[in-house]
């Protein structure tokens, strides 16, 4: 296997590179251990989001209270979401 050669014309083992590399590795693979999700079963965790945004009702500026709580089994960032068929209706 011929050596790798860098823009600049510097020429070094494959062997150089990995050693070079190996700490960013080591730092990228503790990132994705340390955002494993778990999952939980039915009621036993969930999470809590709160907030506040200014939102203009009625050309008047009003502050709106966001609250939201996630079943921790039902949480599904970055997913794809399946759509259910929408029901036929019957004539009658």
């Amino acid at each position: 296997m011929a050596a790798p050669r860098s823009e600049l014309g510097i020429t070094v083992s494959l062997r150089t590179v990995e050693r070079a590399v190996a700490s960013l590795r080591r730092v990228r693979a503790a990132k994705a251990r340390a955002t494993v999700r778990f999952g939980t079963p039915s009621g036993r965790q969930q999470q809590i989001d709160f907030g506040e945004r200014l939102v203009e009702i009625d050309s008047a500026e009003a502050k709106v209270s966001l609250f939201v709580a996630t079943p921790g089994y039902s949480r599904r960032s970055g997913l794809p979401q399946k759509t259910a068929a929408k029901p036929k209706m019957q004539k009658g």
